[in-house]
């Protein structure tokens, strides 16, 4: 049987081959349809409102908001009637996250978004102007300037998220050893792919073995539960966000290989079927 996905947005639409970044500055005027992306995506919305739907939720946009989408997101843009919505759109390949700042954006399990302040904003968009012009420009030290200008910002928007969050961080919270917390950024970003516990495991730089192991001893749960876990608590995303999507959709979207092993997981961890949970929504 033929699988059945649906249409994800490919780096390579966008830019050339050699390219790992480029930088937007788009009006729209009406919704953009439910999509996903094999990049990441940072906007900064500077006129207009909007409701932004980011992996079920509803989340207001105006002036100021600033948020980062990773390739396991997916969402759509619902513009305000009679509006439209102007906004910066930097798109990039994970090559142009180095590790440090990869634990710094997520070590903590959270969406990345953040209404800033008017001073804030005008600051952020010097930033989002500086990547634009030298995108357009070819001078020495352009590319430098360009990531010096992204990291910037990516750091601006996890200070601001943790200011948000430190009084939900309990002091009783179990650590995890970096090498399994780099498996499981890991997984979070690719769990959507016929992922293997081999090729995680090579993440964490450990022998299989001994990485299921840690991974059960520092989550209390096993890598294929996890990795369950994630795809099953996507599927009731997508579910919750559009019923244009058939469960066979979603099925594959989430990332199962199988239509009927799907629908038994579901209801193992829901109690219902995907159907049947869809109805009670």
């Amino acid at each position: 049987m033929k699988q059945i996905v649906p249409d994800r947005l490919m780096l390579e639409d966008y830019m050339s081959n050699e390219a790992t970044l480029r930088v937007y500055h788009f009006e729209i005027f009406k919704t953009s349809l439910l999509h996903w992306h094999e990049f990441y995506e940072l906007v900064l919305v500077i006129a207009g409102t909007a409701t932004h739907g980011l992996n079920g939720k509803s989340i207001p946009l105006r002036r100021g908001s600033l948020f980062l989408l990773t390739p396991a997101d997916f969402h759509e843009i619902n513009v305000t009637p009679g509006e439209s919505l102007l906004f910066y759109n930097v798109i990039f390949s994970g090559i142009r996250l180095d590790e440090p700042l990869i634990n710094m954006l997520f070590e903590q399990d959270q969406q990345h978004y953040y209404d800033f302040t008017e001073p804030e904003t005008k600051r952020l968009e010097v930033e989002f102007t500086l990547m634009q012009t030298e995108e357009n420009q070819q001078q020495i030290g352009q590319d430098r300037l360009i990531q010096g200008a992204l990291e910037r910002i990516l750091i601006e928007l996890v200070r601001a998220i943790q200011v948000l969050s430190v009084a939900q961080i309990s002091i009783n919270k179990p650590l995890i050893q970096p090498s399994i917390r780099k498996a499981m950024i890991y997984i979070e970003h690719h769990f959507r792919e016929n992922i293997t516990l081999e090729e995680v495991a090579r993440q964490a730089q450990l022998v299989p073995n001994y990485f299921s192991t840690c991974f059960r001893k520092m989550t209390s749960i096993t890598f294929q539960q996890y990795l369950q876990d994630l795809r099953i608590h996507f599927a009731k995303s997508l579910l919750q966000a559009s019923r244009l999507l058939s469960v066979t959709e979603i099925c594959y979207a989430s990332g199962f290989n199988n239509l009927s092993h799907f629908i038994r997981v579901f209801k193992q961890k829901t109690g219902y079927s995907p159907n049947v949970f869809r109805g009670h929504l």
